[in-house]
């Protein structure tokens, strides 16, 4: 829970009066010596409790009007999810940042992690927003804009937009981007501030500026939801670089071509097949076998068949 107007809140210490007032009015019994009562005396009894009772019962309500007024005016608001899905409570402004970075592009049961990320996404937006609340959207890669200008409140429009995003060569730098979603909250009105980070958290990632993290604020009054893409271990094998190593490549004469490949996956990689095509044609071929994290150079010799410019890749 939060408060609106929180300085309201030092109104509380009126709460005090009436029990002061409660103190400093009591009246002390006197002790007036009468003829003999004692039949009385059970009466008596019984009397001064329920006169007690009613004391206390009032000294009670009094101070409840005092705290609820107080209360009333510093405009309690309720915080987070649950709330706003059983009853009234403030709205939330959000910041969705998706890391699309060419990591997400790894494919793992026949689908890419990003295509992975935006279907669980289009099919969650509902859970975690609800009508009214202000969505922004960015990626986490470097330079990227942001999905769409300013906020949306209808978060079906987001999901078709995330649905049309697309993974980008750029590299992700994860401190740029929580500080740009802060920056973000930091005009937000709204009494809920949360941040959702969608990524597979690359190690690369985290190699940003220092003066970015030193911008990153200690007193956050937001909520931050690390959202990890990757569950299961995966392979992967990278083509890091090429190099043609001659300097005149002539039409039916041999030349040499390296590919650096890397096996950026958490599996060991067996006979794996390394193709190379010019023009489309495959023209040679190899199979690496590499383990976690090992490098290895594949050289191919190579004869073209046409001169002029000659397009190729290596899969």
């Amino acid at each position: 829970m939060t408060f609106l107007n929180s300085l309201f809140l030092f109104g509380l210490i009126a709460g005090a009066i009436p029990i002061v007032i409660h103190l400093l009015t009591r009246q002390k019994a006197k002790t007036i010596k009468f003829s003999s009562l004692r039949f009385l005396k059970k009466l008596e009894n019984e009397q001064i409790k329920r006169l007690k009772v009613k004391q206390l019962l009032l000294l009670i309500i009094r101070t409840l009007v005092i705290l609820l007024l107080v209360f009333a005016f510093a405009r309690p608001t309720l915080k987070g999810r649950f709330f706003s899905k059983v009853g009234t409570a403030a709205k939330t402004s959000t910041v969705v940042i998706l890391d699309n970075s060419l990591s997400l592009a790894v494919r793992e049961s026949g689908q890419s992690l990003y295509d992975q990320l935006k279907a669980a996404m289009a099919t969650n937006l509902d859970q975690i927003f609800s009508a009214g609340d202000e969505i922004f959207a960015l990626h986490s890669t470097r330079g990227a804009p942001t999905l769409f200008e300013g906020a949306r409140y209808n978060f079906e429009s987001v999901g078709k937009i995330i649905q049309k995003s697309k993974v980008s060569h750029r590299v992700s730098d994860y401190f740029s981007a929580l500080l740009a979603a802060e920056r973000i909250l930091e005009n937000s009105r709204n009494a809920n501030r949360e941040i959702f980070f969608v990524s597979d958290f690359q190690l690369s990632g985290f190699n940003g500026d220092s003066a970015v993290v030193r911008e990153l604020r200690a007193d956050k009054d937001y909520q931050l939801f690390v959202v990890p893409v990757r569950k299961k271990r995966i392979s992967n094998l990278v083509v890091s670089q090429i190099k043609i190593e001659n300097q005149i490549i002539e039409k039916g004469k041999l030349f040499e071509l390296s590919a650096i490949v890397k096996n950026t996956g958490d599996l060991e990689l067996k006979n794996k097949l390394l193709q190379v095509f010019l023009e489309n044609d495959r023209m040679g071929q190899a199979t690496v076998s590499l383990s976690p994290g090992e490098t290895q150079t594949i050289k191919f010799k190579l004869v073209p068949t046409k001169t002029g410019i000659i397009s190729g890749f290596v899969a």
